[in-house]
């Protein structure tokens, strides 16, 4: 997979990946390796449109919730999820709503282990990025969340760039 559209990837494998992970739901390596898929395929804007077209940030809010002790399914959901918020308007506003409270109890449970933190608060930061998700982020204190994780990773530039970002653009 790429950046390059790929005709396969929307008339087979969008549906493959999706209807693979509704089918195996309690497979927790099936919906690692089905969120990698989606990292790989949502870099592409029609890929992107075409999976939130069909679902996908239910499917992965399925995936996360179905496994939330595990984090590979958490790291690779929220790491699919980076690619995917980034389009306003598209996801309903009680998705979004549902989506943050998901992504910050993720990034909260495992606040200690740096890839899933780290992933967790750049969905927070691509979030932050839509206005209309200001209120929300501000009443679940999304700014202490990455700001917590920021200061257990000092080593992690990204991490103290997307903290300090988000909380002026919060502020």
């Amino acid at each position: 997979m790429s950046s390059v559209r790929i005709g396969a990837v929307l008339s087979e494998g969008v549906s493959a990946v999706l209807d693979s992970m509704r089918l195996h739901l309690d497979n927790p390596r099936l919906q690692y390796m089905g969120c990698w898929s989606l990292v790989n395929m949502a870099l592409e804007p029609t890929h992107k449109a075409a999976l939130l077209s069909a679902g996908v940030v239910d499917v992965i809010s399925d995936a996360m919730d179905r496994h939330v002790h595990e984090p590979k399914v958490q790291f690779r959901a929220l790491f699919a999820l980076i690619n995917l918020v980034t389009v306003s308007g598209i996801i309903q506003p009680k998705t979004v709503e549902n989506l943050i409270h998901r992504v910050v109890d993720a990034t909260e449970r495992f606040i200690t282990y740096p890839d899933v933190a780290g992933r967790g608060c750049m969905v927070l930061y691509n979030m932050s990025l839509d206005r209309s998700n200001h209120a929300m982020l501000k009443t679940v204190q999304v700014p202490a969340v990455i700001n917590r994780a920021s200061e257990l990773h000092t080593n992690d530039r990204l991490l103290k760039f997307v903290a300090s970002s988000t909380a002026c653009r919060l502020a």
